[in-house]
This record gives C-alpha cells, sequence and structure tokens, in this order.
C-alpha cells in the first residue's frame, strides 16, 4: 500500500538535543525551517590541449534557520522547547528568572527535523509507524551559532536561529543522515552524546 503524500506541507517535528542532554521539540513555537545543504562543489581547470581536469572542493557545512518565536531565553524544563540561548551559549538556569551568561564554550547540539503522515508522531526523534510515509534529516556535532532577534512595528518579536554541522567528524564519518520511508518504520533516534 502507497503511504507517501503529494507533498509534505503544514506540519513538521524539530528536535534539538545538546550533547548528553535531552531532547527538546520545537515545532510549537517555528514558524518556518531553512535547510542549506553543504555544497559538494568542483573547480574545472582549463589545459592548454582544450581538455578540463576536474577538481573536488571540500563539502561545505550544512546551515539549518528557524524562524522562531520564543517567548523565554532558554528552555528551564520539560521536552517542549521555549527558547535558545542555552543552546548558544553553556549556561543551564532552570530557576526563575532565568539568566542566560554568554561564554566562550560553544555546546555541540544534534537537530532533527522530520516530515511524516503519521498523526500518531510527537517528536522528530521518534519511530514513525509502519502505515505511514516519514522524510527525516538528522544532523549531529554541530552548533547553534546565532539567535538574530527581531521586533518590527506591528510585527510580534521573533528570532532566526542559525545551526551550522560541519559534514563530518575529525574522523571522517559522516555527520549528517537522511532517511525516508513509505511503508516500513522510520525508527526512534538514541540520545545524542558528541563523537
Amino acid at each position: 500500500m502507497v503511504y507517501a503524500p503529494d507533498t509534505y506541507s503544514e506540519t513538521a517535528f524539530v528536535s534539538i538535543q545538546s550533547s548528553g542532554g535531552t531532547d527538546r521539540e520545537y515545532m510549537t513555537i517555528t514558524e518556518t525551517i531553512g535547510i542549506k545543504n553543504g555544497a559538494k562543489n568542483i573547480d574545472v581547470k582549463a589545459m592548454i590541449g582544450g581538455g578540463r581536469l576536474v577538481q573536488f572542493n571540500p563539502q561545505e557545512p550544512t546551515e539549518i534557520t528557524l524562524e522562531c518565536y520564543p517567548v523565554f531565553v532558554s528552555t528551564s524544563s520539560g521536552a517542549t522547547g521555549t527558547g535558545f540561548y542555552d543552546l548558544l551559549y553553556t549556561s543551564s538556569d532552570i530557576t526563575e528568572p532565568i539568566s542566560i551568561t554568554n561564554d566562550r564554550t560553544r555546546p555541540k547540539v544534534r537537530c532533527s527535523i522530520l516530515w511524516t503522515t503519521d498523526t500518531t508522531a510527537t517528536k522528530a526523534t521518534g519511530a514513525t509507524s509502519v502505515t505511514s510515509a516519514g522524510y527525516r534529516l538528522t544532523c549531529i556535532n554541530g552548533y547553534v551559532v546565532s539567535v538574530d532577534e527581531d521586533f518590527g512595528s506591528g510585527d510580534a518579536k521573533k528570532a532566526t536561529v542559525k545551526l551550522v554541522f560541519p559534514p563530518f567528524n575529525k574522523a571522517g564519518t559522516g555527520n549528517l543522515t537522511y532517511e525516508s520511508a513509505e511503508s516500513a518504520i522510520l525508527p526512534a533516534l538514541s540520545s545524542y552524546t558528541a563523537s
């Protein structure tokens, strides 16, 4: 039986987890998702005999941009993400009033984005039903590099959150996983610890 939709539209799941932390779900405050997959570019060298040589360039980092409406500076507790500064810095203040101070530490994160026809799904890192279709991107060993806030005339306060993921870790193992299924289960992801 075919479970794939014509398009994935209207809804998606976004989970972000700092290394050794817990998944936080950001779909309730996220308006748009932008994914710029790292280019695997080439240079072409013209030879004097008319031929061309191809030189491979290293794959560029993948960038994920979220347009969000956070009303807190961080997520104090629970699995619902409410802010991002605790992912940009290492502060983990969970006592109100919450206070995050900038620091030089850069916590590693995983970001998973899931589109699915599974109406029982609750998070991007969870398993999907065998009677549904799903498409998931998971990026690991990356960083939240910016949280740009904007409050324009007549607009609600919003933040543009940028995450950057190198294509490989130090050992050369891939940091990006693309998955899809039409009549099979996308498996649940285990907890993330940086490699």
